[in-house]
């Protein structure tokens, strides 16, 4: 695995390096056969449904995955048939702060014009950031510290900035988006675990 002595550094220089960390790990998952996804993807819901954070949680924010990313719809089938609130979300680009919409099955979602889904602007689902207890974070690469380099926008790091101190933010991923190193900002979000097809890391918080 390639070693990364890029954290903490700051200007240009972090952009540069998580963009073309970025780009490598992206490509990483992207080689991953239908297969591989669908077998590992299996093992790493596994785990989590297996972990009591996954069934201690009341109020949960999922996302809706990409085919090369961790399957997600089958966890939010087993926590809606829990009787467990289930929320997505929708990107209010203006703010840069996710908004999140409750669903009662996985056809609430609705496609959105760059192919991922979205729960619909709906006011009585509306839940506010603070009634979310674990939020199920997207992520690019991860380290074995909780430490996450996501997708770019930024998004999820500004929203979880707003969430409950009690709340805990999960990663799931596969095996070969692990790094020993990530370039981290102090807005950054660190994991509270990671869960890949081998099983939960959960890291210490500093």
């Amino acid at each position: 695995m390639t070693v990364h002595h890029t954290a903490h550094c700051g200007g240009l220089f972090l952009t540069e390096a998580k963009r073309i960390l970025r780009a490598e790990f992206e490509a990483k998952r992207r080689r991953l056969s239908h297969d591989a996804v669908e077998q590992s993807g299996r093992e790493v819901q596994k785990h989590f449904m297996a972990w009591p954070v996954y069934s201690a949680a009341k109020v949960a924010a999922l996302y809706a995955a990409q085919s090369f990313e961790v399957p997600t719809v089958g966890l939010a089938n087993a926590w809606l048939a829990m009787g467990r609130t289930v929320v997505f979300p929708r990107v209010d680009r203006p703010s840069r702060i996710l908004k999140f919409y409750s669903v009662s099955c996985w056809d609430d979602l609705i496609a959105q014009p760059n192919g991922l889904l979205e729960p619909r602007d709906h006011p009585n689902r509306f839940v506010a950031i603070d009634r979310i207890d674990l939020f199920v974070v997207p992520g690019v690469a991860f380290t074995k510290n909780g430490d996450r380099l996501g997708r770019g926008g930024g998004y999820y790091d500004a929203t979880l900035q707003q969430k409950n101190d009690t709340s805990l933010c999960v990663g799931l991923a596969f095996e070969v988006s692990w790094s020993d190193q990530l370039p981290t900002e102090v807005h950054d979000v660190r994991m509270d675990g990671i869960i890949t097809e081998t099983g939960v890391h959960s890291p210490i918080r500093r």
